[in-house]
């Protein structure tokens, strides 16, 4: 039995995948400008500033309406809330149908930016 000592034959090399093509056909997909970041970080890294016409501040909940209206929390949002006197309009985010009065808040997003906890840079030194 010589037959045995031999070898099999390499395997043939696989062949090289060609490369992808961009057809100028497929649409790009919508990218939104501000993708929404959760914040992962402390909330005191984030600082935010509240729209004008909220209500509460950032990631406070209106407490006079939130014993009437079921509100999320959201660090980068406020809430723009009012009584009426009349139906809620369907454009309010959050209604309260009431008898003597309804409740309509708004979400609004805040004016957030990142603290950068970066030491501050020496100063120069004076060119002699």
């Amino acid at each position: 039995g010589k037959w045995r000592e031999a070898k099999p034959p390499p395997p043939p090399p696989f062949p090289s995948p060609p490369p992808p093509r961009l057809s100028p056909l497929s649409p790009n997909p919508p990218r939104s400008p501000n993708p929404p970041q959760q914040p992962h970080l402390s909330p005191r890294a984030l600082v935010c500033k509240r729209a004008p016409d909220c209500t509460s501040e950032c990631g406070v909940l209106p407490s006079d309406f939130t014993s009437i209206i079921e509100l999320p929390a959201f660090v980068d949002r406020c809430f723009s809330c009012a009584k009426l006197y009349i139906n809620a309009p369907d454009w309010c985010d959050f209604r309260y149908d009431g008898f003597l009065f309804d409740g309509c808040c708004m979400s609004l997003p805040c004016q957030c930016h990142r603290q950068r906890f970066r030491p501050p840079p020496p100063p120069h030194a004076p060119p002699p």
